[in-house]
C-alpha cells in the first residue's frame, strides 16, 4: 500500500495488515478539471530530492515540498490536517495509485474497501459545503444535504467502511462525525442508522438493500458503478475498463455464486395494495382485495411479457425502491415447497440454470378477467422468492416475481420478466387503473395465500437469460421466433407409432395374420416439386409366410406444399389429403396453415381476419363406402426454416370386409415390405 508521508511529502510502502500501523485516509469527489496524479507528484518530489542532494546538508529540508506552488492544494491541506491530528501517513486515491498501470489500478480497486476499513480515521472532504459558521447541515435544503459527495458512486463504500469518519467543510473545518450525524446521513442516503452509528455488519442486509444504497449514484466511467461495490459484497473480480454495463452484470453473477440471497431478483415495482388481488379468485364468488366486492364490480388483469429479458438487473438504479426488501430463511420456502432444492445457480452457455416454485397465473385468475400480450396465458407465472417486503405492514409476505416462460424449440425453458396491471370496472362501466399496482413486477404473498396456492405450484428447472443479450445462444434468443424463413424443411416427428394389441378398428383376416403395422414415410422435395413434401401413412397386415408379404389395406398421402411471401415473413402451408380406406378412394381434403412472426404462436401466427395458427388440425376422412377415419395433423415450429410434422390416425371401425387375395405379388394393393422405406 503506497501512502504519503505527511511530514516529508514522500511516498512510502506499508503493510495495511500491520495492526500497529496507523494511517488516515481521504474521501473526496474528484475535481472536474482533474486531480494531481501519481506521476505529477513524483516529478515534484524528484525536483526537491535533486536540489537537496546538490546542496547537501545545507540544502532545504525535503519537507519544503509543502511550499511548492505546483503542489495540489487538496494534497497539501489533507496532509496538513492529518499531520495536525498526529497521523504520519495518509492515503489519497488520486495520487497514491498509478492510474496508468492497469494491474495496479485493478489491485487497488479490489483492496480499496479494506483500506478504508483499516484506516484509523477517514476525512470526508465536502468541497461544496460551507463551515458550521455559515449553515446548519440539518436544515432542509442545506448544502450538506445536497452535497455532490452523497451522489457519487465511490463515496458509498468510503462512507460505509471506516469506523471513524469525520466530515470536513470546503475550508477543511470539521462538520461532525458520522456517528453524530447518523440520522441526517441516513435520511440523505437511505442507509440504516444501525450501519452508520452502531457498526452493524453489511452481510446482515440483503443484496437488494445494499444495491438500493447505490441507486442513482453516479460515476465518471460506467464500469465504476460495479467496481465501486466490490467491497460492499466482499467480492474480488478483475477490472476490465471498456466492458461498459457488462461490469455490473458480472458483479451480479459473482453475487449469485457467493451469496445465497434471492433478493437480487426482487427489483422493480412491488404491488402493495390492500390485498393480493390475483389470489382472491381461489375463493368462490366475486371479491375485491380480500373482501366481498360490490355487486357489478369486477377486476381485470393485464399481463405483458418482456421476452428474452434477464431476471437480473442491468443497473443498480432499478433497486432504488428496495430498501425494505429483506432475506428470509430457507425454512419458510421449504415449508410451502418441500420438494424445492437448495437454491443453486449453474452457469451454462445457454443461461443460468436454477429452480423456482412457479405458480401459474392462469390457475389463479379467471379467464374472463385476464388479458395477455404475447404467448399463452398458461405461460405466465409467479416465481416465489426467498425474500419479503418488510414495509407497509407486510412482514412475512414472500415476494413473487411476475414471470413468463418463453417458448423454446430446444426443450430448455427460459424464464423472462413480465408485469401485471390491475383494472377495476365499476357498476356504471367506468374503468379505474389501480395506481398502487402500476406495472407491478412483484407481488407480496401472505402466508395464507402461499398455503392456499402451494398445491398449484410446480418446482421446475428453468434457465435465466444472461444479463448481456449478446451472450444468449441462437436457439434461446427471442429472435428465433421472428427471423424470416429462407426455406422450409419439414421433419417427421420422432415418435414411435406402435399399436396396442387390441387397437380399435383392427380386424383379423385368416389365421395367418400376425398384427397390424403402421408406417409413416416422408418424401422430401425434388427438382420437379421443390416446395412439396409427401407424408404417406400406411396401415398394413403382416403375414407369417416363408416370404414375408404385406397387404396394404389403407394408404393415405398428405402433400404439404409451402409458399413464402413478404421476404420470408409469411408462410403458407397447404396440405392435400388423398388415398384409400379399405381399398376405396377417400374424398380429398385440403387444409391451409398461415404463419407469421412470432412463428407458431397461438393467437399471433396469422394476421388475416378469421385465421389463427393452430399447430394441430382434426380431419375426418370418408371413402364413400361407409368407412371413416379421424386423422390429427400437426405442424409445429422448430426453428427458423424448420417445422415438425406428424399424423396420428384413428382408423375406421365399421367397414365392408374385403376378401383376401391369394396372389399377393400380382394384385393391386400388395407390396413387399422394405425396412428402408419405413420411417417410424
Amino acid at each position: 500500500m503506497r501512502l504519503l508521508d505527511t511530514r516529508t511529502g514522500h511516498f512510502v510502502e506499508k503493510d495495511p495488515k500491520n495492526s500497529e500501523f496507523k494511517y488516515a485516509i481521504l474521501s473526496h469527489t474528484w475535481d472536474a478539471n482533474g486531480e494531481q496524479t501519481y506521476k505529477e507528484l513524483k516529478k515534484i518530489q524528484k525536483r526537491y530530492a535533486i536540489e537537496a542532494a546538490r546542496r547537501g546538508s545545507a540544502g532545504p529540508p525535503f519537507g519544503a515540498i509543502w511550499e511548492d506552488g505546483y503542489l495540489s492544494p487538496k494534497i497539501l491541506k489533507a496532509c496538513r490536517v492529518a499531520r495536525e491530528h498526529g497521523y504520519r501517513y495518509i492515503w489519497i486515491d488520486s495520487c497514491c495509485i498509478d492510474q496508468t498501470s492497469s494491474s495496479e489500478l485493478s489491485e487497488a480497486i479490489n483492496c480499496m474497501y479494506a483500506w478504508y476499513k483499516g484506516a484509523h480515521v477517514c476525512y470526508a472532504y465536502l468541497a461544496d459545503v460551507p463551515s458550521l459558521d455559515s449553515e446548519d447541515p440539518k436544515e432542509d435544503g442545506s448544502a450538506f444535504r445536497e452535497s455532490r459527495w452523497f451522489k457519487r458512486g465511490w463515496t458509498l463504500q468510503e462512507l460505509l467502511a471506516p469506523r471513524n469518519l469525520i466530515f470536513l467543510s470546503q475550508d477543511w473545518r470539521p462538520l461532525g462525525w458520522k456517528k453524530e450525524l447518523a440520522d441526517l446521513v441516513s435520511a440523505i442516503t437511505g442507509i440504516s442508522v444501525n450501519v452508520l452509528a452502531r457498526g452493524q455488519t453489511l452481510s446482515t442486509f440483503s443484496v437488494a438493500q445494499r444495491l438500493s444504497w447505490a441507486a442513482r449514484r453516479e460515476t465518471t466511467r460506467v464500469e465504476d458503478r460495479a467496481y465501486s461495490l466490490l467491497g460492499i459484497f466482499d467480492i474480488n473480480m478483475p477490472t476490465l475498463y471498456g466492458e461498459g454495463e457488462c461490469a455490473f452484470q458480472r458483479l451480479e453473477e459473482e453475487i449469485l455464486r457467493r451469496i445465497p440471497d434471492q433478493s437480487i431478483f426482487a427489483w422493480g415495482h412491488v404491488y402493495l395494495g390492500p390485498q393480493i388481488p390475483v389470489l382472491d379468485n381461489l375463493n368462490p364468488g366475486p371479491t375485491q382485495f380480500g373482501r366481498k366486492a360490490p355487486q357489478g364490480c369486477r377486476k381485470s388483469f393485464r399481463f405483458t411479457a418482456l421476452p428474452s429479458t434477464s431476471l437480473l438487473s442491468q443497473s443498480p438504479d432499478n433497486f432504488v425502491d428496495c430498501g425494505s426488501v429483506e432475506v428470509v430463511p430457507l425454512s419458510p420456502l421449504l415449508y410451502h415447497y418441500p420438494d424445492l432444492p437448495v437454491p443453486d445457480y449453474n452457469f451454462t452457455p445457454h443461461g443460468i440454470r436454477t429452480h423456482f416454485p412457479l405458480i401459474p397465473l392462469s390457475a389463479l385468475l379467471p379467464n374472463s378477467g385476464a388479458e395477455h400480450y404475447a404467448g399463452r396465458p398458461s405461460w405466465y407465472y409467479l416465481a416465489i422468492l426467498g425474500c419479503e417486503h418488510s414495509g407497509r405492514d407486510r412482514p412475512g409476505h414472500l415476494l413473487g416475481r411476475v414471470c413468463y416462460l418463453d417458448p423454446s424449440a430446444t426443450g430448455i425453458r427460459f424464464l423472462s420478466r413480465a408485469f401485471i396491471e390491475i383494472r377495476s370496472f365499476g357498476q356504471e362501466g367506468n374503468v379505474t387503473v389501480d395506481s398502487r399496482a402500476g406495472r407491478a413486477q412483484l407481488v407480496a404473498l401472505s402466508a395464507e395465500a402461499l398455503l392456499r396456492s402451494s398445491a398449484l405450484a410446480k418446482i421446475d428447472a428453468v434457465h435465466l437469460y444472461h444479463p448481456d443479450p449478446s451472450s444468449t445462444t441462437m436457439f434461446s434468443d427471442w429472435d428465433l421466433f421472428s427471423r424470416p424463413h429462407k426455406g422450409i424443411n419439414l421433419m417427421l416427428k420422432r415418435k414411435p407409432h406402435a399399436l396396442p394389441e387390441a387397437y380399435p378398428g383392427s380386424r383379423t383376416v385368416g389365421s395367418s395374420v400376425k398384427e397390424h403395422a403402421i408406417t409413416l414415410n416422408l418424401r422430401f422435395p425434388d427438382q420437379d416439386h421443390p416446395a412439396t413434401h409427401w407424408l404417406t401413412v400406411t396401415r398394413s397386415t403382416v403375414r407369417d409366410t416363408p416370404e414375408v408379404h404385406v397387404q396394404a389395406r389403407d394408404a393415405i398421402t398428405i402433400e404439404y406444399t409451402h409458399a413464402l411471401e413478404l421476404g420470408g415473413r409469411r408462410l403458407t402451408i397447404v396440405a392435400r389429403i388423398h388415398g384409400t380406406l379399405q381399398g376405396y378412394p377417400i374424398i380429398p381434403i385440403t387444409i391451409t396453415w398461415i404463419d407469421e412472426p412470432p412463428w407458431g404462436w397461438h393467437g399471433n401466427g396469422c394476421m388475416k381476419q378469421g385465421c389463427q395458427w393452430k399447430d394441430r388440425e382434426l380431419v375426418t376422412l370418408y371413402n364413400g363406402d361407409g368407412c371413416t377415419a379421424e386423422m390429427v395433423l400437426s405442424v409445429e415450429f422448430l426453428a427458423a426454416n424448420y417445422y415438425v410434422i406428424d399424423a396420428h390416425t384413428e382408423w375406421c371401425r365399421e367397414c365392408p370386409q374385403i376378401e383376401e387375395n391369394s396372389d399377393s405379388e400380382s394384385e393391386e394393393g400388395y407390396f413387399t415390405a422394405d425396412e428402408d422405406d419405413q420411417v417410424t
